[in-house]
């Protein structure tokens, strides 16, 4: 194969020459360039006698280099092209399908029959271009399965070629896409990191502070009941402020109980704040349980709202916040507990006028860590392992399945590898009468009869 030209590229005309012929010498290089196809729609570019070589439709000159003042026969024409097989342009591929699968896409497409069919081409890019796209793979069944990775997404033409080295025409000028999943395991951890490190989430893990105040220490003599309020109101030129500070308490010996409600607002120049947080608080025997609500508003901007327990230092509860940024709005609902559960209201009757929700009313509850779901429709999924008891599918597209065994009444795969030991493997075209059978390391045909008419391998 000998090496293309390379072209150079045409320089602007030089400044100094005179507007006609810059005229003249621009047309004249645009004209040339949409030959090239450097300009232009592609198909009008000029086909070189190298493509049609290299198409399989013409052999080399018969001269070389080419003479173009000397016509005589010598070198006028093309070599000897009796040996070229079928020119003819192979079909376009019809029905092209491409899904993304976990960390691969899977292609297929129909088959194309045409006498000298050799192979299929697999093209691809990140865009839905095809000048750009480049030769992702070859084969030469009706399936291809590109290894991209994960979370990647491809576009995809096909076309045939035929023995002669003819290409055929692109399935289209479209691009089929396809999009791999996303690493699950990866995303957990970037969600995961972007929860837990978020104001929200660390309010929900802090303790609950005692109210001040309150006795914790074990007095049985002691008996009291407090109540006590404190407001603040402060303004001048530049900012205001207003609070109050509510507190009800009650302790007969070491057992205690407690309100407190503080309400705030502030404004200046530059911000506004509105706040709310009430405490609930109980103690007896030295232990202590804390409810809290808290509902903050800031600027306009941000807003939060929490209700959380404290029990001896455990602390469970729930929080929503909503955030405005340059990037636009966002927003967290985060449940920090050690089992959470929906219960579907259409529970079960117990015969005295109220509801009691039974197990079957539960569609999903998460405890320590996993998430449980009785009945699930998901449009499109991403599972990195799966144990699955049974499986029911209509179409099972993946780069590599693991199975005991598989039981299917058609397999259509462009490659089959199969290894075995002894009689593990056991292939054979019917059950019983004329049929063919791969069994361990022997094949045998069998007649209608059920006689074995050949037998080939080992026949130790």
């Amino acid at each position: 194969m000998t090496v293309a030209t390379r072209v150079p590229g045409i320089p602007r005309p030089p400044a100094s020459v005179d507007p006609e012929t810059r005229q003249y010498l621009e047309a004249l290089a645009e004209a040339v360039e949409i030959r090239l196809g450097r300009r232009g729609d592609p198909r009008d570019r000029a086909v070189t006698l190298r493509e049609l070589i290299d198409s399989g439709l013409a052999k080399d000159l018969k001269a070389r280099p080419f003479d173009p003042n000397n016509w005589g026969s010598s070198n006028i024409g093309f070599t000897d092209a009796s040996g070229l097989s079928n020119p003819s342009t192979p079909p376009s591929i019809s029905g092209l399908s491409v899904v993304g699968a976990y960390s691969v896409i899977n292609l297929s497409w129909g088959a194309s029959y045409y006498g000298n069919h050799s192979q299929v081409e697999i093209w691809s890019h990140t865009s839905d271009t095809l000048g750009d796209a480049t030769l992702a793979g070859i084969t030469t069944g009706f399936t291809y399965s590109d290894p991209v990775g994960s979370g990647v997404t491809r576009y995809y033409w096909v076309r045939n070629v035929s023995t002669a080295g003819v290409y055929g025409p692109f399935n289209s000028g479209s691009g089929t896409a396809g999009t791999t999943a996303t690493d699950v395991a990866h995303q957990l951890a970037v969600l995961g990191n972007a929860i837990t490190s978020s104001q929200l989430a660390s309010s929900l893990a802090t303790p609950i502070a005692l109210i001040p105040g309150i006795q914790t220490t074990a007095n049985a003599a002691a008996t009291s009941a407090q109540l006590s309020t404190e407001a603040t109101t402060r303004a001048n030129a530049d900012s205001a402020l207003s609070s109050t500070v509510s507190t009800l308490n009650s302790t007969v010996g070491g057992n205690t109980s407690a309100i407190q409600t503080e309400a705030t607002t502030r404004a200046n120049a530059d911000s506004a704040l509105s706040s709310s947080v009430s405490t609930l608080s109980s103690t007896v025997g030295g232990h202590t349980t804390s409810i809290q609500t808290n509902a903050t508003s800031v600027n306009g901007l941000s807003g939060q709202y929490s209700v959380k327990i404290d029990s001896n230092g455990h602390v469970a509860g729930f929080g929503l916040s909503s955030t405005t940024t340059t990037a636009g709005p966002t927003s967290a609902f985060i449940v920090r507990a050690d089992k959470f559960a929906v219960i579907n209201p259409a529970s079960t009757a117990d015969g005295l006028g109220t509801t009691t929700p039974t197990a079957a009313n539960i569609p999903f509850f998460i405890s320590g860590g996993t998430t449980y779901i009785k009945a699930a429709a998901i449009l499109d999924a991403s599972i990195t392992n799966a144990k699955i008891g049974a499986l029911g599918a209509d179409k099972i597209t993946t780069g590599t399945l693991s199975a005991n065994r598989i039981a299917a009444s058609s397999l259509n795969v462009s490659k089959l590898d199969l290894v075995g030991t002894g009689s593990t493997i056991n292939l054979q075209s019917a059950a019983s009468g004329a049929r063919m059978q791969i069994q361990g390391g022997v094949i045998r045909v069998y007649g209608s009869n059920g006689a074995i008419r050949v037998k080939l391998g080992n026949l130790a």
